[in-house]
């Protein structure tokens, strides 16, 4: 009887620590690099996404600018999960991108110029025993931007993932995805430095992040 009265004690207090909804739209700030940012709490709101002194992991979906929409377990089971975009942002760049660029193609053999592929220069290994390396995707020989994919080790091997590395001013990017998106590099790219563009101010932040959900205007 006691236990019973106390239950309906507590009852109340439960529900008033029922979890607060979280709004995918404030803005954060933060000083990543010496730069302040704002970032919406949509992109920072999963277990692989962070801030530091130095950089910023972003998660977001396909085409590299919606936030994720669901939890990722769901998503996985949904068969979904590989239109998840990340993107890493460093401070400062890279200071010698064409250097790192040819050392990673020394590293993977990848010696052997296929052509073009999806607007990029695609190489892979001349020696066929070396095919468990990664394949190389060129954007931008002088800038040193360029994709690497992982090979598919058997037709088990479930997921390829591709990065992609290329700079722009005083940050250095490394944005990683499905090998499915591939043929969509071009897009993700634009749309993933879209999004770190808007976090310049409250005010661009705020406004890029309302367009994906409308209907939380003026709450």
């Amino acid at each position: 009887m006691k236990k019973y009265i106390l239950l309906l004690a507590l009852f109340p207090i439960l529900l008033g620590c029922q979890p607060e909804k979280k709004d995918p739209t404030e803005i954060r700030e933060y000083v990543v690099g010496g730069e302040r940012l704002f970032i919406p709490r949509a992109y920072l709101d999963f277990g692989h996404a962070s801030t530091g002194t130095e950089t910023i992991l972003l998660q977001a979906w396909y085409p590299g600018s919606t936030p994720v929409p669901g939890e990722p377990n769901d998503l996985w089971r949904k068969g979904e999960w590989y239109k998840n975009v990340s993107i890493l942002i460093d401070y400062p760049p890279i200071s010698n991108p064409v250097g790192v660029m040819n050392v990673i193609l020394d590293l993977n053999k990848a010696d052997k110029k296929i052509g073009m592929q999806y607007g990029l220069v695609h190489y892979t290994q001349s020696d066929q025993k070396l095919g468990f390396k990664d394949e190389m995707f060129i954007e931008d020989m002088k800038a040193g931007s360029f994709i690497k994919c992982t090979e598919k080790l058997d037709e088990n091997d479930p997921v390829q993932m591709c990065s992609h590395f290329f700079g722009i001013g005083k940050n250095s990017y490394k944005i990683s995805y499905d090998m499915k998106l591939l043929p969509n590099w071009k897009d993700i790219k634009n749309n993933a430095t879209e999004v770190f563009a808007s976090f310049k101010s409250p005010k661009t932040a705020s406004t890029y992040i309302q367009q994906f959900y409308p209907t939380q205007k003026g709450e």
